[in-house]
């Protein structure tokens, strides 16, 4: 008898890969260089911190899934899949940079862009998910062989070395960057997010969703007015309470992930349409490069006001999620 597919898993794929091309909405209209200076750009903030957690999301399914895989011939195949899905659209992305983005490549670094994962600028992921996944099976030996208590304390050790730094480092004062602990290990938050999806898996949080989402609510709440005020007057900064592992992006990940990972979907048109986009959801990601460019490159959006933002986001985001969706499909077919 085949496993009873979660549809809630899928269902917070299918997020995951809404919030990537969400996320990118703000990194290709320009909210990066505005001044924030307006007490209604929090509510940007709001949502942009609400869609970065896309990637822990992604890292963190594939701690649930792979909780048991180990190292054999067969788990490794996997990996020519995602490079040969990853060739496809980087030669799409390749094509469109030269024909309509009248981008200069020359021979040789078209050649090594494909290796080094530059060919398709979205292709960092692809990148640190190819490492990640070398190192599951040797993560799951790690993790399995240890008790509870002592599974806690790693994943504990783990946010001190990717999440601690993020949260409280980077602040500048009379000019000086301010380090008030090591941060030389904060790129490794990816094994942070595979230790605490594998932890969720084996060890559900039971807390209610609605007090799931009230806490959610208030990580979002806060971390927007912290960065709005160290912020204000000026552009947006990248480094404060920033990167994927910074703790508050850790606690809203956890909280999304809790309230949607075993929900259930009757309707079957819905549940098959979340279930066919969780599936492309790697390709939907890497092709929507294309329409980013696009899009955001031929239409001229006026953001004068938060008002204006979040217009043009419910118009454009669903449009370039829906041409990525196809475009995926037409790919993987």
């Amino acid at each position: 008898m085949s496993k009873k597919r979660i549809i809630g898993l899928d269902f917070v794929r299918f997020l995951a890969v809404f919030f990537v091309i969400s996320v990118h909405f703000f990194l290709n209209t320009g909210f990066y260089d505005i001044t924030l200076n307006r007490l209604d750009e929090i509510f940007l903030l709001f949502f942009r911190y609400l869609f970065y957690t896309c990637v822990p999301l992604f890292l963190m399914l594939t701690g649930y899934f792979a909780h048991n895989k180990r190292f054999d011939r067969n788990y490794f195949y996997k990996i020519i899949k995602i490079f040969i899905s990853y060739l496809i659209i980087a030669i799409v992305v390749v094509i469109f940079r030269i024909s309509f983005m009248e981008q200069v490549i020359g021979k040789k670094e078209l050649l090594f862009s494909f290796f080094s994962f530059e060919a398709d600028p979205y292709a960092w992921y692809v990148e640190m998910y190819l490492g990640l996944f070398l190192l599951i099976p040797f993560l799951n030996i790690v993790y399995d062989s240890i008790d509870k208590n002592q599974k806690r304390i790693l994943i504990i050790v783990c946010l001190f070395l990717t999440a601690l730094p993020s949260l409280i480092n980077n602040f500048v004062i009379h000019g000086t960057y301010v380090n008030i602990v090591p941060d030389y290990w904060n790129t490794i938050y990816p094994v942070t997010y595979f230790f605490i999806g594998k932890y969720l898996k084996e060890f559900p949080i039971n807390f209610s969703k609605i007090k799931l989402f009230i806490v959610g609510l208030l990580v979002l709440i806060i971390h927007s007015i912290l960065v709005f005020s160290y912020c204000f007057g000026n552009v947006f900064d990248w480094g404060v309470i920033g990167g994927y592992g910074n703790l508050f992006t850790v606690a809203l990940a956890v909280i999304i992930f809790s309230l949607f990972y075993d929900k259930d979907i009757k309707n079957k048109i819905v549940s098959s349409l979340i279930v066919n986009v969780s599936k492309l959801s790697l390709e939907i990601y890497l092709i929507s490069y294309v329409f980013d460019n696009l899009f955001y490159r031929i239409i001229k959006l006026n953001f004068n006001t938060t008002l204006n933002y979040l217009i043009n986001y419910f118009v454009y985001v669903p449009i370039i999620f829906i041409c990525s969706t196809v475009s995926a499909f037409i790919i993987n077919k």
